[in-house]
């Protein structure tokens, strides 16, 4: 990974409750205004964070489908 991904990174673990949040509390995704006003504070390179910015955001709505995923499958097989 590089330097910038792993500023990206950072910046998404500081970012990680700025979160658009649609019905019945699930998230679609980050709110990009608080994370691009983070990223401006933090002095970091405003061109590779909106370049990385949909990548990250894309594998966090992945973790969290995953995590779902999972979640449901053990209280299907709980419930059965």
């Amino acid at each position: 990974m590089t330097l910038e991904g792993i500023e990206v990174l950072g910046l998404i673990e500081r970012c990680q409750g700025q979160v658009r949040v649609a019905g019945f509390g699930q998230i679609v995704g980050l709110d990009y205004g608080a994370v691009l006003k983070m990223a401006d504070l933090l002095g970091l390179n405003m061109k590779i964070v909106a370049a990385l910015l949909p990548f990250a955001e894309a594998g966090l709505l992945e973790g969290m489908k995953q995590l779902q995923d999972q979640n449901d499958r053990q209280e299907s097989h709980g419930n059965a």
